[in-house]
């Protein structure tokens, strides 16, 4: 389903580039928010499957994290 949004993002950036339109600075920010997303899910994939280790996260350091992100995502 990710992948999906993120190609259908992809195809609204080069839209509107074709189109002339510069894309809404949200829209690229999303856009970036959910390639990044996908390449730390490959790493943390890759490292799970050498070395086995375990990160602890608590609920307080999603909650951070969320902020964090919808911060940059409004520019802020």
């Amino acid at each position: 389903m990710v992948d999906t949004q993120n190609e259908q993002g992809e195809e609204e950036v080069l839209q509107a580039l074709v189109q002339g339109e510069a894309p809404d600075e949200l829209q690229c920010r999303l856009h970036l928010l959910g390639l990044s997303k996908e390449i730390l899910e490959h790493q943390s994939h890759l490292m799970w499957e050498t070395h086995k280790e375990v990160v602890q996260v608590s609920i307080d350091d999603v909650i951070e994290g969320a902020g964090k992100l919808l911060a940059f995502a409004l520019g802020r």
